[in-house]
């Protein structure tokens, strides 16, 4: 069996992913988020709050037997959080974001490497990156500093690997372009005061230019089966 561990299951592109995956009979997902919205004989949830750093650092991935073929961290959780400029946030959710963001997904691989460092089984880890992590978006600081965080976390990460000789761990950057999910839709809800390029993003849904979570899952369960095939440490999907 393969077994495949997403954080933020329970809506967009985790979601989509968990039942992309669940369509193979040699797979197991491993749901992790606030909610479950998933109910298959396959699929495993906990029930977490990534933004309560206890969760996450009390966490423990389960002991897989030997014959596993793969084993498979998605580190797909996000949030915007409240958007706003600097000096005009609250610290609380600052805090918070980053938990989600950028803490979540370090400490997971950390507990993923570790735990499954002798195991035989292929090893893929993908963070789920964005645009945002190389372009300042005003209202966005906390997103677009934790995603840069989450691309240097990926490239050291394979950089360490090199240095390890492991040739059977995959660690991989994937930025899903401008997907129709709840997160867009803040976007859209939110006024020029907070982001001043809200417009564009309007223009986007009317233009039916966002892409469909289920199309972005197909391609993720490309790549986690061919990773590799990808030959950027950071790449993007283009459907």
């Amino acid at each position: 069996m393969n077994h495949y561990y997403i954080t933020g299951s329970s809506s967009g592109i985790g979601k989509a992913l968990a039942e992309e995956l669940l369509k193979d009979e040699h797979h197991v997902v491993h749901g992790m988020a606030r909610r479950q919205t998933i109910e298959h004989p396959r699929y495993r949830h906990t029930t977490m709050d990534f933004a309560w750093q206890e969760a996450v650092l009390n966490f423990s991935f389960e002991p897989h037997p030997d014959d596993t073929k793969r084993i498979v961290l998605v580190n797909n959780a996000g949030t915007l959080g409240d958007m706003g400029y600097l000096g005009e946030m609250r610290d609380e959710d600052i805090a918070a974001s980053l938990n989600v963001n950028l803490l979540t997904p370090a400490v997971l691989t950390n507990k993923f490497l570790h735990q499954f460092a002798g195991h035989p089984a292929e090893k893929v880890i993908i963070n789920i990156t964005s645009g945002a992590a190389t372009s300042a978006y005003d209202g966005w600081s906390i997103y677009c500093t934790s995603k840069a965080g989450v691309d240097m976390l990926t490239r050291v990460g394979v950089e360490e690997r090199k240095y390890r000789h492991d040739g059977r761990t995959h660690i991989l950057g994937i930025a899903p372009g401008v997907v129709d999910t709840q997160m867009q839709n803040q976007i859209r809800n939110s006024s020029e005061l907070e982001f001043s390029r809200v417009e564009k993003f309007h223009q986007l849904k009317a233009n039916n230019q966002l892409y469909r979570a289920e199309d972005v899952a197909k391609e993720l369960a490309h790549i986690i089966a061919n990773p590799n095939k990808v030959t950027e440490v950071i790449s993007r999907i283009s459907l």
